[in-house]
């Protein structure tokens, strides 16, 4: 059994009173909250589509909050925990907010401080799981198929499209890779932005791949057959990448795809490795099998 997608926050503290009395404080705030004093019973009914908040004391006896928070986020790397600590931990209050934690708050828990925080990252949390089902629901109508690997690339792309990282989509031509490549656009914060679409072999030096990396600013740029650019164009664009990623400001997404595996371009030399290291972060695999090849729903501007 779940935790209803109906409660809006749970609450683990291994004491009982603690957890009534904040029960109580939230259900008279209007919100929906449901209390553990056992963190791994509590932990065993979350799911990673789960639309609210987890609020954990930092201290317990069997499993800490820490802990808690690891297993959150091994379970869902966006679900928003928030740490209570005692006075004067305000140091493994900072760890956990570099592990993970989107806030902490200190005892005694002040109530407008907690609401604050819920009216911050819960309306967040619900809109995130309202995009994923939309983007399931897309994903399951352009890619069909029923085996694992159909099923385990929808998910991947459910999970990464919002994060507007560099990808790298691999796969044999006809199996779909610039059907993902497009989803990851459409269903990204870049969305509004262009998505310019290059092809490798067009690129005969690297002003070519400049002046269209202008032309996506703020969107997508969907390079196919990346190794067949200029070996010192790659090495541009990964300076390029590294830079954006240094900065934390990302001007350009590049949807790289390559027809086979990377690492058979890198041994051919045709793909520079400073460049596969970079883009293999997130990489896509579409299923090679005919077996497993999806079946695409009719769009006019597949190329």
């Amino acid at each position: 059994m779940t935790i209803s997608d109906n409660i809006e926050v749970l609450i683990i503290d291994d004491d009982q009173d603690v957890v009534d009395a904040y029960q109580h404080l939230l259900e008279v705030a209007g919100y929906r909250a449901r209390t553990a004093t056992n963190p791994a019973q509590a932990l065993a009914q979350l799911h990673k589509d789960w639309p609210g908040v987890v609020i954990t004391d930092m201290y317990m006896p069997v499993t800490s909050g820490k802990e808690v928070l690891q297993q959150v986020k091994s379970l869902d790397n966006s679900l928003p925990v928030i740490m209570i600590t005692g006075h004067g931990d305000i140091p493994m209050a900072v760890d956990a907010l570099k592990s993970g934690a989107v806030d902490f708050l200190q005892k005694p828990l002040q109530p407008a401080a907690l609401i604050t925080l819920l009216e911050k990252h819960l309306p967040k949390r619900k809109q995130l799981i309202a995009h994923r089902k939309r983007l399931q629901q897309t994903t399951s109508y352009e890619l069909l198929g029923d085996s694992p690997l159909m099923v385990k690339l929808r998910e991947q792309i459910s999970q990464t499209a919002n994060n507007n990282k560099d990808v790298l989509i691999e796969g044999e031509c006809g199996t779909g890779r610039h059907t993902i490549a497009r989803l990851l656009h459409s269903n990204s914060h870049l969305a509004n932005g262009p998505l310019i679409k290059l092809c490798g072999t067009k690129v005969e030096r690297t002003p070519d791949l400049q002046r269209a990396m202008i032309n996506a600013r703020s969107g997508s740029i969907c390079i196919n057959n990346l190794p067949a650019m200029p070996a010192d164009t790659q090495r541009w664009l990964c300076r390029f990448l590294l830079e954006q990623e240094r900065l934390g400001k990302r001007e350009v997404r590049v949807l790289a795809i390559l027809e086979g595996t990377a690492e058979a371009a890198v041994e051919k030399e045709s793909l520079v490795p400073e460049l596969f290291y970079f883009l293999s972060q997130v990489r896509f695999l579409a299923p090679p099998s005919a077996s497993a090849q999806p079946i695409l729903r009719p769009y006019s501007n597949i190329s």
